[in-house]
Parts: structure tokens; C-alpha cells; sequence
């Protein structure tokens, strides 16, 4: 490959052959004010030139190894740092969520769609799972309403301390009766459930079964806060393209196994800190929008 061979650097480049040029010259100027043989050639270097020589080479090794740290972090990934925490025991960004309750299982996404001889395309459901998808019913959004109906629990001041610093008064409980002290919060997970709920409510409502739902920059809010939630985690299992001879056409199959948390203990907790404030559910959610 030719740019992996060897030039001569005095004929390869101008800007070379300029310099080396230069370089001459100085060394013919410094060689004659300390040349003092009579058959003309220049003596060797002094001690000064010597030491010139030294610090030179020193600083162009220090700007060669600033350069390369520079490249180095500019072109390859920083390591994470441990401070930042994993998934299996929680990360910095999490500092309400007992390690003791994370348990890591895999599990197998279920609902993926197949497609019966004449191409019809059927969604066949786990039974032993709660319904989420379907036509709006009373079922439906009982399951939806168990997920998210405790997601904000109180959060006591040293923890609020610990989670906004200087500015935790920023999430001072305001009351809907006038009263203002404590503080109110909920995992992330639960706030994404409640936005998917949403959605589904307004995808599923071509016969008006749902007379109350969000406003549009509130879908635009959750669609944007579903994206980074799912850009943020970044989930890498494999989706395989799969050939459905009825279709006569390849087809997603996200029917894949997955590292998940035990969605039940996380749930189960957060339940346990509303039932501890001596607040009913219902009582919380009247605070939140």
C-alpha cells in the first residue's frame, strides 16, 4: 500500500525541504563561531548548544504527549467511571432504589405477532399475564391503573438533600388546600408507564370510551420523555428479521429474551413507601397533574 512506504522526506515535501534548509544554515552559522580546526571542519558542539539540544527535546516530547492524550480522548471512549453504578446494583442517578430489591431475570418478550395462511396478522396474548392492549375496558384500565396508581411517594428532607442539593426547596409539596411543606416524588419507570397510558388511551378511542384525556402538548411531552427514556437505556438485545412464508416477506421477531429488573419488587416498594406516609393512593394522585 502506498501509503504505508517509506519517502524521502527531502524531496517528498517543499515545506521540508525548507526547513531542513533553514536548519542548515543555523547549524553552519553556530558550527562556525565555535569551529576551531585548521582543516575546516566544525568542532563538536559545545556544552550550551548541548543543553539547548536537551530542553528542545523535552518540550517536543511534552507537546507529542499532550497531543496524543488530546487525540486519545477525542477519538476513543472514555471509560465509566464506577462512580456511575451498574444496572444489577443500581446507578448514581437512582439513590432511592434499594440494591436489596434489584434481582436481574431474563425474560422473553411475549406478544409478538404471527400470520395465519391467508396473511391475517393475530397478536396472541400471555393469559397469565394482566391485558394491557386491546379495546378500552373496564380490565384493561384496571391493569394500567395498578401500575402507576402509587407512582409518587413522599421523599423526606435528608433525601431530597441528597437528591437536588442546595436547591431541593425548588420541590417543596405546594397542597391543593394552601398548606406547603414535604416533598413528593416517583421513579422514572412509573412516570414512562403513566405516559404510555396515555397514549394508548388516545390511540384506542375511535368510539369515545375515554370522555377525559390529555391535551396535545401533554402527548408531545410523553412521546418526547418515552424516546429519551428508551435512548437512555439503550437496550441492545438482538431483534432478528424473520421470513414469514405467508407473507412471503421478512418480519420483525421481538419475541427475544432480555435482561430485565424484577419490575414486581421495584413496584411492590413503591407501594409500601405510599402505604408507610399514612396517605392514600388516590390522595397523591389528586396532587399530581
Amino acid at each position: 500500500m502506498d501509503f504505508l512506504k517509506s519517502k524521502n522526506p527531502q524531496t517528498s515535501s517543499p515545506a521540508y525541504s525548507a526547513i531542513a534548509q533553514q536548519e542548515a544554515v543555523e547549524w553552519k552559522e553556530c558550527s562556525s563561531a565555535t569551529s576551531g580546526s585548521e582543516d575546516g571542519f566544525p568542532e563538536k558542539p559545545t556544552e550550551t548548544v548541548n543543553g539547548l539540544l536537551i530542553v528542545l527535546s523535552l518540550i517536543i516530547g511534552l507537546a507529542l504527549g499532550v497531543g496524543l492524550e488530546t487525540y486519545q480522548s477525542s477519538y476513543f471512549p472514555v471509560s465509566v467511571p464506577d462512580s456511575f453504578g451498574s444496572y444489577a446494583t443500581g446507578f448514581a442517578t437512582e439513590q432511592l432504589l434499594p440494591p436489596e430489591i434489584i434481582d436481574l431475570e431474563i425474560r422473553k418478550f411475549g406478544g409478538n405477532p404471527f400470520f395465519l395462511s391467508n396473511g391475517t396478522e393475530v397478536v396472541q396474548l400471555d393469559p397469565r399475564v394482566p391485558t394491557y392492549v386491546g379495546e378500552p375496558s373496564p380490565t384493561i384500565d384496571d391493569a394500567w391503573e395498578y401500575l402507576i396508581e402509587a407512582r409518587y411517594f413522599r421523599i423526606t428532607e435528608a433525601e431530597a438533600k441528597a437528591l437536588w442539593g442546595s436547591q431541593y426547596m425548588d420541590y417543596i409539596l405546594h397542597d391543593h388546600d394552601g398548606t406547603v411543606g414535604g416533598f413528593l416524588g416517583g421513579f422514572d419507570v412509573f412516570h414512562s408507564l403513566h405516559c404510555l397510558n396515555e397514549l394508548r388511551k388516545k390511540l384506542s378511542n375511535s368510539n369515545n370510551y375515554y370522555t377525559k384525556l390529555r391535551g396535545k402538548l401533554h402527548d408531545m411531552h410523553c412521546i418526547n420523555h418515552l424516546r429519551q427514556a428508551l435512548q437512555c437505556a439503550s437496550v441492545a438485545s438482538i431483534i432478528p428479521s424473520l421470513y414469514r412464508p405467508t407473507l412471503d416477506n421478512q418480519y420483525s421477531d421481538a419475541g427475544q429474551p432480555h435482561v430485565c429488573r424484577d419490575i414486581g419488587a421495584i413496584h411492590n416498594y413503591t407501594r409500601k413507601r405510599v402505604a408507610d406516609s399514612g396517605t392514600s393512593v388516590m390522595e397523591w394522585r389528586n396532587m399530581v397533574y
